[in-house]
């Protein structure tokens, strides 16, 4: 059982006490629970949030300090955070992050719970930071926290993003079962997901025979087509509400085919009006966008590819998460998680970008890219 007691005091922490069998409560088994509602305070909590994530290992982006704290900034206001961090004693064992929004449905507007970035840009492989051993302790303390002291908070908490293998799914239905409540997983989704953790020869190794006889196939292809070889994607999701801003037509890239001794593979899988006709005309330009079925297959081309350019879209991402060469072709007003300034991405070692100066201005960013493709050509 677990006692909670409020402590008045500026930081507004709230503390638990769990007791032993003999009801002897002693330091070493004090828990609590802070609760971080604005930003200088989850500012101040940064390296303390880096140290816990190492060690339990995780390898999501979506759970950096950088990643949530940027997120927070551009999505969220002041008294709209509600990160709960769990200590026992004066170690950092377990981060909710946590924030509570407006949610209107119908007529009514209810006051939502929910994990900071699962919403609005879809961030993805959500989850408690706690180390295993202390995963049931933690989330019991949550739970506790959320439905006691912050039981008038709140009247949604939506847990989405879970991964399907997480154990906080299991736990958190036992405690809700233990309350006398039902849990019910309202949908399940299915991402496309390549383990690079291990680095580029582990994926390379690890695809199947059909895939490295596709791998090779393609290898075969671009073997003496000239170098450097470069893959491009121009365009991303039609449907994606800064699409006008990041997409780039391709009759504006034409200066590039020209570039030193460059060989161009479109994988742009979607074409779009007059592109076909564009291609068909640029001797320098292979498509093999058509026959990329999924991102494995994408993958295996930037394997053999000495670079990627593209435009804000899948393919930037998955270049940089394969620590692939990728030059990434940003708007003036670019998404959030690029920054506003500088070559360097804080996500992709590999990466460099190339902004827009003022808005709209592609062809200065076009000339930038051409010169630096002839001082690759020259430079072997």
């Amino acid at each position: 059982m677990v006692e909670w007691r409020s402590v008045e005091g500026p930081s507004g922490v709230l503390e638990a006490v769990t007791p032993d069998a003999r009801r002897k409560a002693t330091l070493a088994e004090a828990v609590r629970i802070r609760v971080v509602r604005n930003f200088e305070e989850f500012l101040a909590i940064a390296d303390r949030w880096h140290a816990l994530l190492t060690e339990t290992a995780s390898d999501s982006v979506f759970l950096t300090w950088e990643w949530l704290y940027t997120w927070s900034r551009h999505y969220l206001e002041e008294g709209q955070l509600w990160i709960v961090i769990v200590f026992k004693n004066d170690e950092l064992i377990g981060i909710a992050p946590f924030c509570l929004r407006p949610r209107v449905t119908g007529l009514m507007t209810i006051r939502e719970m929910r994990f900071l970035g699962s919403e609005d840009v879809g961030s993805t492989h959500l989850d408690f930071i706690v180390r295993r051993k202390h995963k049931e302790t933690v989330l019991r303390a949550i739970y506790r926290h959320l439905h006691e002291e912050a039981a008038g908070a709140w009247d949604l908490l939506t847990l989405s993003e879970l991964p399907a293998e997480s154990s906080s799914i299991d736990l958190w239905e036992l405690m809700v079962g233990e309350a006398g409540r039902v849990m019910e997983v309202a949908g399940m989704t299915v991402e496309p997901f390549i383990d690079l953790r291990d680095g580029l020869e582990h994926f390379l190794t690890s695809l199947s025979g059909n895939e490295r006889s596709n791998l090779r196939r393609k290898q075969r292809r671009l073997e003496g087509l000239g170098r450097p070889r470069v893959a491009v994607a121009w365009s991303g999701n039609p449907q994606h509400m800064n699409d006008r801003n990041r997409s780039i037509p391709l009759s504006r890239l034409a200066p590039l085919w020209s570039a030193g001794t460059a060989r161009f593979f479109a994988v742009q899988r979607e074409l779009r009006s007059g592109d076909a006709e564009l291609l068909a005309r640029e001797t320098r330009v292979m498509q093999i966008g058509t026959e990329l079925d999924d991102f494995a297959d994408t993958a295996a081309v930037f394997a053999l590819v000495d670079l990627v350019i593209t435009v804000d879209t899948s393919a930037a991402h998955l270049a940089g998460a394969m620590a692939r060469p990728v030059w990434i072709l940003l708007p003036f007003s670019p998404d959030w998680r690029w920054t506003l300034a500088g070559e360097s991405s804080r996500w992709y070692g590999t990466a460099r970008l190339f902004r827009q100066p003022s808005l709209g201005d592609w062809d200065s960013v076009i000339e930038r890219l051409r010169s630096e493709l002839v001082r690759l050509s020259r430079s072997g």
